[in-house]
C-alpha cells in the first residue's frame, strides 16, 4: 500500500519539477577561484545562507590578500548570480562541466570583464 503512493507521488514531483532539479548541484559550502579578464583574481566561497566571503589573490589596483563578507549569490540550476558591495560589481555565469564560465559588470568605468572559475578542493 505504501508504494502504492509513494510512487505517484514521486511521479507527480517529478514532472512538476522536472529533471534538472533532480539533478541540480547547488554550489552552497563550495569554493571557487575566479579569474577575471582584466587581472584580477578572486576565491568566492558560497555560504548556505545567500552570502558569500571573498579574497582578493591578485588585483592590479592593489588590495591582494584583503577578504570581504559583502556579497550574496543566487543560483538558479546552471545559472549563477554573484552580486558584491551593494552592486558596484554583478558576476554572471554558467556552470558546466566543473567551471563557470561568464562575464562581471562594474560601475567602475562601466567595465565589462570575462570571467572563469574552477572549483577548489
Amino acid at each position: 500500500m505504501k508504494n502504492f503512493i509513494l510512487i505517484p507521488s514521486i511521479l507527480i514531483w517529478f514532472f512538476t519539477f522536472g529533471v534538472s532539479t533532480l539533478f541540480a548541484k547547488t554550489l552552497s559550502g563550495s569554493q571557487w577561484r575566479i579569474d577575471v579578464s582584466d587581472g584580477h583574481q578572486y576565491v568566492f566561497k558560497f555560504l548556505f545562507d545567500g552570502t558569500c566571503i571573498y579574497t582578493q589573490l591578485k588585483s592590479p589596483s592593489g588590495n591582494e590578500g584583503k577578504i570581504y563578507a559583502n556579497c550574496t549569490w543566487k543560483q538558479n540550476d546552471k545559472v549563477i548570480l554573484i552580486e558584491v558591495n551593494n552592486y558596484f560589481a554583478v558576476y554572471s555565469g554558467i556552470i558546466k562541466q566543473g567551471k563557470i564560465k561568464g562575464v562581471m559588470v562594474t560601475n567602475y568605468r562601466g567595465k565589462i570583464n570575462a570571467i572563469e572559475g574552477h572549483r577548489l578542493p
